[in-house]
Order: C-alpha cells, then sequence, then structure tokens
C-alpha cells in the first residue's frame, strides 16, 4: 500500500499534512504472520536527544496550504497606514484590517499641513502628472486619499477614534493656533503676529506672514542652518511648475521612471555629507554661509545670529525660500531671548520686555520622543512610559524600529532608527510593509501565534547604531527630531546609514528562527 506522509522540517518547527491520507507506515497482510505484522502500526524508534529526553513533537492535523486567518489593526492613516492597507492584503492571503485615525480623514501630516514637497509618491500607484517640481501639500494629499479610495481603505477605517485637543495657553486671550491645526479661516492681514519656532514649520511660516502682518516678532530659540537645495535645484518661494514638454515626457513610463531614479539619485547621493569633519561637511558649511550672508545684506548683523556653531545637517535641513529675506523686512523683529510666559495681551521674555500682539502662532514642532501617546503595555513594561528618557528602556529600544523584544504582534512603520535623512519616505514604507508581509505570510501559513524580535538581535542593533552614529553630525550638540530635542542623548530619529543601506537590509529576507 502506498501512502504520502509528510515528515516534519525541524527548520519550521511544524509541518502539517492530509489528515484523512497521512498514518504510519504499515504492511499488508502476510497469512501466518504475527498480529503486528498484520495491518496494524509497526513499533517505530523515538529520536532521543543528546539529553536522554525524547521529542514529543505533534503533526498538526490539517492540510499543508490551509492559512490562520490573520487580524491586524493599524494605528494611522498617514503615509504609511495607507501604504500598508492597500499592499497588505495583496501580500497577505486572507488578512482582516481595521485602521484607526484620530482625524476626520486619510492623509495623516498632508491632511493637515500644506507644506510642499518632491517624491511623494508610491511606485504601485505612479502619478506623472503632478503640477509642480515640489507638489502643494492639499495635492499630496488628493493623491493619497485617491490611493485609500482605490484600494478600499476608508470602508476599513475608524474615524475619529481619539481626537487630539489643540494646543493652547490658558492667559491669552487672543487668537492662537498651531501650525499643525491651521485655521485657513483666519485673517490675519494688518495685525500683529507672533510666531514661535524656527523649524521645519516656522520657516515656512514666517516669509507668509510677513506679507500681510502690520508686525511680526519672530521667536527663535536656536540658530538653524538654511540650505541652499533640495534636489540639486534652489527651491523657489513661486510655484515651480512642470512645463507641457516635461508633462508629455512623463506620460512615457520609461522617461517618468527615469526622472524619479536621477531625482532619488540626486537625494541618496548627499549622505556623506552627515558624516563628521568629512569634505562633503565642510563644503556644505561654506557653501550655507555665504548663501545666508547674500540673503541677509539688508541686515548682516542677523547672519552671527542665525548661523549655528554645529555642523550642517545636525538639525533638520531646510531650504527656506523667502525666509532669510523675510528677517530683513522692517516689519519683522527676530527674537532670540527666551519666552518667561504669555500675557492676557502677549508674550513677555526673559528680559523683561513684553511683546503685545494679536494673534499667535505656535511653530513648536511635534513630539518627537517616539515614545506612543497612548500606553502599549506588555509584561511590566509600557512603551508609552520606557521610551523616554527616563523610562526602564532610556530611549525607544527596538530592532530596526519595527518591533520590540517582549511585545509580542507589535509592528511598526516608520518606527525608531528607520527613517532615513537621504532617501524618499514613500519607498522606506514600502520595503517595511513588504518586509511585515513577509513576517505575516510565514505565520499564517505555520499557524504561529506570536512572532517578537529576540533581545540578541535588538541589542545587536542597538550596538550597531551606537557605534555608528558618533562618526556623523548627527551625534553634535544640538536640538533636533532626531535626537528627540535632547543634545547628547541617543540617536533614535533616524537609520544608521544611508537610504540604500536600509533599503538593502529592510527588502532582505526575514530571518526567523
Amino acid at each position: 500500500m502506498a501512502t504520502e506522509v509528510y515528515v516534519p522540517d525541524a527548520r519550521d518547527g511544524h509541518l502539517p499534512v492530509e489528515p484523512k491520507s497521512a498514518y504510519a507506515a504499515t504492511v499488508e497482510e502476510v497469512p501466518g504472520a504475527t498480529p503486528h505484522e498484520n495491518g496494524t502500526s509497526l513499533p517505530y524508534p523515538k529520536l532521543k536527544r543528546a539529553d536522554g529526553t525524547v521529542s514529543d513533537f505533534q503533526i498538526e492535523e490539517r492540510p499543508i496550504d490551509e492559512i490562520k486567518k490573520l487580524k491586524v489593526a493599524i494605528i494611522g492613516t498617514g503615509l504609511s497606514g495607507v501604504t500598508a492597507a492597500s499592499l497588505l492584503p495583496v501580500k497577505v492571503p486572507g488578512i482582516d484590517l481595521t485602521l484607526f485615525e484620530k482625524n476626520a480623514d486619510v492623509g495623516g501630516t498632508w491632511y493637515k499641513q500644506e507644506s510642499h514637497c518632491p517624491l511623494y509618491q508610491s511606485t504601485f500607484e505612479p502619478k506623472s502628472d503632478w503640477s509642480e517640481e515640489f507638489a502643494r501639500g492639499d495635492e499630496i494629499r488628493d493623491y493619497w486619499q485617491g490611493i485609500a479610495r482605490k484600494y478600499g481603505v476608508y470602508e476599513k477605517t475608524q474615524f475619529k477614534t481619539n481626537v487630539q485637543h489643540p494646543p493652547g495657553i490658558k492667559d491669552y486671550k487672543g487668537v492662537l493656533r498651531h501650525s499643525s491645526n491651521w485655521d485657513p479661516t483666519v485673517d490675519l492681514t494688518g495685525k500683529r503676529v507672533a510666531v514661535i519656532g524656527n523649524g521645519a514649520s516656522g520657516i515656512q511660516v514666517v516669509p507668509e506672514l510677513q506679507k500681510t502682518a502690520a508686525h511680526l516678532d519672530h521667536y527663535a530659540r536656536s540658530p538653524t542652518w538654511i540650505a541652499g537645495s533640495l534636489g540639486g535645484r534652489d527651491r523657489q518661494a513661486e510655484p515651480m511648475p512642470f512645463s507641457a514638454a516635461q508633462l508629455a515626457d512623463f506620460r512615457d513610463p520609461h522617461k517618468f521612471v527615469a526622472y524619479r531614479k536621477a531625482l532619488e539619485e540626486t537625494y541618496w547621493r548627499r549622505f556623506d555629507a552627515v558624516l563628521k569633519d568629512s569634505p562633503a561637511s565642510r563644503n556644505a558649511r561654506d557653501k550655507f554661509v555665504e548663501l545666508m550672508r547674500a540673503r541677509l545684506a539688508d541686515k548682516p548683523e542677523l547672519l552671527d545670529q542665525i548661523v549655528p556653531a554645529f555642523s550642517p545637517s545636525c538639525r533638520r535641513l531646510t531650504p527656506g525660500p523667502g525666509y532669510l529675506e523675510a528677517l530683513t523686512k522692517d516689519n519683522v523683529a527676530f527674537v532670540r531671548t527666551p519666552i518667561a510666559r504669555f500675557t492676557e495681551t502677549g508674550i513677555e521674555t526673559e528680559d523683561g520686555t513684553r511683546r503685545d500682539v494679536d494673534a499667535v502662532i505656535c511653530c513648536t514642532g511635534a513630539n518627537v520622543s517616539f515614545a506612543p501617546p497612548f500606553p502599549i503595555v506588555a509584561g511590566e513594561y509600557d512603551l508609552s512610559r520606557d521610551w523616554k528618557h527616563d523610562g526602564k528602556f532610556g530611549f525607544p529600544y527596538s530592532y530596526f524600529g519595527l518591533g520590540v523584544p517582549g511585545f509580542p504582534n507589535l509592528l511598526f512603520l516608520y518606527g525608531p532608527n528607520s527613517g532615513t535623512v537621504a532617501g524618499t519616505i514613500p519607498m522606506a514604507a514600502e520595503a517595511q510593509t513588504t518586509y511585515i508581509a513577509r513576517l505575516l505570510r510565514k505565520v499564517s501559513r505555520q499557524h504561529i501565534a506570536t512572532a517578537q524580535p529576540s533581545r540578541a538581535a535588538a541589542d545587536d542593533f542597538v550596538a550597531y547604531c551606537d557605534a555608528f552614529f558618533p562618526r556623523t553630525v548627527f551625534a553634535e550638540n544640538c536640538k533636533s527630531w532626531y535626537n528627540g530635542g535632547r543634545p547628547g542623548a541617543r540617536v533614535h530619529g533616524v537609520w544608521p546609514g544611508s537610504g540604500a543601506h536600509v533599503n538593502f537590509i529592510i527588502e532582505s529576507s526575514v530571518r526567523v528562527e
């Protein structure tokens, strides 16, 4: 009697068999044979381990191609959430997705922000008819919301799950807004306005408000570099539309892909500028100082207040078209004195100076600690507490920014130490989603209950980060989202390497033990 038998593979732990066709080896009935030779199972010797114990392995009674249905929750429908919700159902058969979003619509950053940016598109939904080289925020938002509609993300999403309250100061009686919660109906024409912060948002807000405000006080706690260009071409304050000839060329998929690859290559080639004391870093400093000097020609005394002691890229670089020019205008005051408190009518600085304003715009950034705003608990650990500098981990401890030892079935997209400073976020999100899909397929095929990175693997990754970052400008004395706003702290905002490096690592096969 011929019988098909599936033999367990130690590398996989379990291999299922067809329940009705797989059984122990038998022999045909032979006249005069002993009972155990006539159709009953032969005794089968079990493997003894070196310590004398016997394996208790049991074959699972299910077809080999039967997958485990996976229920997966995605928190957030920004760029990474939409990417995951679009690709995982294609890459992981039988997955059941539910998404949770605190806002009223998908888009994440681009649901709220209007910043211009290039290269914010996926590879699986190419768009060749962008209106400008640096697309407007509303165009980027519409693009990602269109992907969400096409791939059924809206139907899987529960909106307004957690509504974030806009920031406010109790004493101040005037108009108060945060740049991340902008109200386009507020008209500040002819008003006295204060803008707090000179990070990416403040640098973009100041030149626009300067044009219409009666007076603008710009509070800048730290000096900052103003970069000359992104992608090899100076960013202008005015729109930079594609020409009709360019848009016609982009209808040819090969030409459009070639354009995108050339632009991505330009970004990736900038990575050597983040290496401490490298020729590229020194050249960037010299170039930026001369550029800033020229743009501050009408108020040269501002140069020493704005140029940092730390190297370019220690903080996030921003081109800032029109920003330095706005600071030289007669209706703008550049204030470096720290703020002491808010009054009912304005702001008082530590030197006792009071400045009354009709509106305060807070460009004070976001939570850059990576600690989640809600409890994520496993055993004695809570990531909302223990990823903070005074928690049990003391920093955002992870493996590749994708998972945390001791937190089974918890995965991150664009988590700590997974982003890049020279590359594109959509490509990184797709690579990480593909990595997660490989893991989930294995979990589904083998009916694995839980998956998590090992402590040894995470420790090795952290050790690599700690050896790499001191060689870069990220470890210099500056406050940035790379170090959680704490100079000298462990760098957890970016990957320890280039965009090409992280993609090579993440796109490799998942290592499962």
